[in-house]
């Protein structure tokens, strides 16, 4: 039995350490926490793309909690999200300030996993992913899709004035031609043809 449990670890921690190294080579950091005798939550570790992502060490953020690393108008969401996270998985998209005081994106993703016997939370585990890139793009869509609305926008305005105008343009000059009719003393609203005969003419 003991054997076989030694195997069995074995191959977990070897089945972790290659699923840290893929992480690792990727936008992505991982960590993972378990509870103590106490009750208490202790890391078991955190992926260096951590580091590379935010600039920051775990230890910095999380172990002391003296660095602020969320934006501060999604602060609270992730609190929230995290807190909630004890019940359920949880997701989320939220912006930080890494060291070098940048503005990015991480999408976060927390499951935290429960004893099947008591239901008590025996572990933590988190994924966070840089998604800036996804966003800056998201946001040149939108800034391109806002251009096309307001060039439309525009067309129909223009159009619009431009029916108008020559509408008006119709009537003053149909105004004008009449008037000028008038004025001459020549037959004021009807233009004749010659085969017609006006009412009360001769022919």
């Amino acid at each position: 039995r003991e054997r076989i449990e030694a195997e069995r670890r074995a191959k977990l921690t070897l089945s972790e350490l290659r699923y840290r190294t893929v992480l690792e080579r990727m936008p992505i950091y991982s960590y993972s926490f378990h509870h103590d005798a106490e009750g208490k939550l202790v890391q078991d570790w955190v992926t260096e793309s951590f580091q590379k992502i935010t600039g920051y060490t775990w230890d910095e953020v999380i172990g002391t909690r003296t660095i602020p690393l969320y934006h501060p108008d999604d602060a609270a969401l992730e609190r929230a999200d995290a807190e909630r996270a004890f019940r359920e998985p949880t997701e989320g998209e939220y912006r930080i300030i890494t060291r070098d005081k940048q503005v990015r994106w991480i999408h976060l993703m927390r499951h935290s996993v429960h004893d099947p016997d008591n239901r008590q939370q025996v572990s933590f585990y988190g994924i966070g992913q840089d998604i800036t890139d996804r966003k800056l793009a998201e946001q040149d869509q939108i800034r391109a899709a806002l251009q096309r609305q307001r060039l439309i926008l525009m067309n129909d305005f223009v159009q619009a004035v431009s029916h108008d105008f020559r509408t008006s343009l119709a009537t003053i000059e149909t105004s004008r031609y009449l008037l000028q009719r008038g004025l001459s003393g020549s037959e004021p609203f009807v233009d004749y043809p010659a085969f017609c005969v006006p009412y009360g003419g001769t022919a």
